[in-house]
């Protein structure tokens, strides 16, 4: 079983990002992570190409699954981006399960960047401060099509 997905030419990794049991990374962590990895976090490009495919909310596993072809959404092939929630304040998660929060790999300026989120209603994207912890989803660092 292989461990990415391929979605818009890119290739997702099938699971979150996860450290020594750290699931919730500042913007500088997530990239050298990704890096780590010789992976890398998608661009807000990327992200909104992503949020153009077909999606729904999961009520059981409490996350968006994402496919190219919405007849995907009920099998396996689907990705799948768990409500994990964000921190603001140290170890504190807020609104896990409510809400997806993931970093890209776009900055807006030295101390914010730009980041995807998702609840069951709706999917956006912002800015915030760069030491906000939100969870990670990696893509393979070769890929570079958008």
């Amino acid at each position: 079983m292989s461990d990415t997905i391929i979605l818009n030419g890119l290739a997702w990794d099938k699971e979150n990002l996860e450290v020594n049991g750290q699931t919730h990374f500042t913007y500088k962590e997530a990239k050298r992570e990704a890096a780590k990895l010789n992976k890398r976090l998608p661009t807000i490009k990327e992200i909104k190409q992503l949020l153009k495919l077909p999606y729904t909310w999961d009520d059981n596993k409490m996350g968006i699954r994402i496919s190219a072809e919405k007849e995907y959404l009920t099998t396996e092939n689907h990705l799948f981006l768990p409500a994990k929630g964000y921190i603001v304040e140290p170890n504190i998660v807020r609104n896990a399960s409510l809400f997806g929060v993931y970093w890209t790999s776009t900055s807006n300026d030295s101390s914010l960047a730009k980041f995807f989120g998702f609840s069951k209603q709706s999917s956006y994207t912002n800015v915030y401060y760069r030491y906000g912890r939100f969870t990670v989803r990696c893509i393979n660092n070769l890929n570079r099509n958008i």
